[in-house]
This record gives structure tokens, C-alpha cells and sequence, in this order.
């Protein structure tokens, strides 16, 4: 057998061990035959041994990972923790949102002081001609008619004033009490429950619904009757329903047992 290129393939395969049986045995024949031939088979078989020794050991399977992949897991971290803290800076807000106590109560103060001031020198009975036009302006709200817990109407005036719109109610009791329903148009503003505030100088309740923000103020008025009628009012509002016989029975009962206003 001489070395040529396809008898030199065939003793690659040999040492390799990728021949046929029957190949295989006839090449181990030849080699015990030529001496030459078995010279050959030692020579490849020590080259590859050689190789093998040097080569560094495998190391499993790689998973190659190009530098804009890792940019671009890189964007996807920093995308994943901004919308994260934008979740988290939307619920501090909406928890913030719901514990705050109701804007606009310096302003409704404002307004029932003023109106307060101006009816102590208004004759008895002088704003009550105004109430069928100014129910009409009150379109974005649902006002009660308390007149029939002896709560006497005593006109609506229009608000317009630090980038508010909205109207004041304003009612007398039949024991000098002095009682504003302020109602600030809020277009799309979350319901609100009916919450108490106090100033240290204003005492009121306040609620939010329909898209619109109330406030009920009446400083000098016994406090327990002061919380029944805005328990009352709060509960119409929403319902947009006039005075039922419960809620009448609770206002008079609320009036009986109240001290006279200051």
C-alpha cells in the first residue's frame, strides 16, 4: 500500500477508527506485512496525539452574547425600573390625593363669612326672590331643598374667583344659624367621602361628587347637628334625590336636640 492521498485518508480513518470492519482488518494485514506501512500508522498516530495534548479542554457549549444584546438588555432594565417608579410616584400620589384634606375650604370660608357679614345687614327675606333664578345656574350639581327642615333659602350667588367656578347656597335656621352649601365645579375629579375639617378657626364638611366639590359651613352651629345635616346632604347629592321622609325625620331630630347658633 503506498502512501498516496486517498491511502493516507483511509490511515487517518484507521487510527481513527472510522473504518469498516473489513477495511479496518485489512489494513492491520498490510501493516504486519510492510514495515514501511506500520512506520506511517505510528507517524499519524503520534501527530495526533500531539495535537490532542495541546489543545486547551473544551468548554461546554458558549453562548455568545454580542455587545448590542447587552445594550439592549441594558434599555430593557432601565425601561422596566422608570415604569416601575412611575407606578410607584402614581400611587404615592393617589394615596396623597386621598388623605389631603379637600382644596377650596379657605375659599368657601371666604364666602360664607362674606355672605355672613352682608346678611346680618340685609332686611329679612330681601335675597329670597332670587332662588328660582339661582337654582336654575346650578346645572353641574344636585342641591336639596332644605326649606322643608325649616332651613330658610336665602339666595345663590355665582363663583368666580382664584380659577374656581361654582355657587354658594346659602341658608338661615330658625335658631340664628348661619348655613352655606359651597359648590366648586370639578369636571372628572375622583368621588371623595364625606370627610370632616377644622381649620382651628372654621369648622365644615366636605365631600366630592358628579364632578363637583362641596363644602358645608356653618361655624357657629352645635357641631352633632352640623354633622347630621351634612350626613343628609351628602347622601342626596350623590343620589341626586330630594328630601325623604328619613332624612326629614333625621334633621328634625338634629334641630330639637341643638343649642341656639352663637
Amino acid at each position: 500500500m503506498n502512501a498516496s492521498g486517498t491511502d493516507w485518508e483511509r490511515l487517518n480513518a484507521y487510527v481513527d477508527g472510522e473504518l469498516p470492519p473489513d477495511e479496518a482488518a485489512a489494513i492491520a494485514e498490510a501493516i504486519a506485512r510492510d514495515p514501511a506501512l506500520a512506520r506511517q500508522v505510528a507517524t499519524i498516530s503520534s501527530l495526533k496525539a500531539a495535537v490532542n495534548d495541546s489543545a486547551p479542554p473544551y468548554p461546554g457549549q458558549l453562548q455568545l452574547r454580542p455587545a448590542h444584546s447587552r445594550r439592549m438588555r441594558r434599555r430593557v432594565t432601565a425601561l422596566v425600573v422608570a415604569a416601575l417608579l412611575l407606578v410607584l410616584l402614581g400611587v404615592a400620589g393617589w394615596f396623597a390625593e386621598l388623605h389631603r384634606a379637600p382644596p377650596g375650604i379657605d375659599l368657601a370660608g371666604e364666602l360664607h363669612r362674606e355672605w355672613a357679614g352682608a346678611r346680618s345687614q340685609t332686611p329679612p327675606g330681601a335675597a329670597a326672590a332670587s332662588r328660582p333664578v339661582g337654582l336654575e345656574a346650578l346645572r353641574f350639581a344636585y342641591v336639596p331643598d332644605l326649606t322643608q327642615v325649616a332651613l330658610e333659602f336665602d339666595g345663590v350667588r355665582r363663583i368666580s374667583a382664584r380659577g374656581s367656578r361654582g355657587l354658594h347656597v346659602g341658608y338661615l335656621g330658625p335658631k340664628g344659624c348661619a348655613v352655606s352649601l359651597v359648590v366648586f365645579e370639578h369636571p372628572g375629579r375622583r368621588e371623595q367621602p364625606l370627610t370632616a375639617l377644622d381649620t382651628g378657626q372654621l369648622r365644615a364638611w366636605s365631600w366630592t361628587t358628579g364632578g363637583a366639590s362641596f363644602y358645608l359651613l356653618a361655624p357657629t352651629m352645635d357641631p352633632t347637628r352640623l354633622a347630621s345635616i351634612a350626613k343628609v346632604v351628602q347622601r342626596l347629592t350623590r343620589a341626586r334625590l330630594p328630601l325623604d321622609n328619613e332624612a326629614v325625620l333625621a334633621l328634625d331630630q338634629g334641630r330639637s336636640n341643638a343649642a341656639p347658633c352663637a
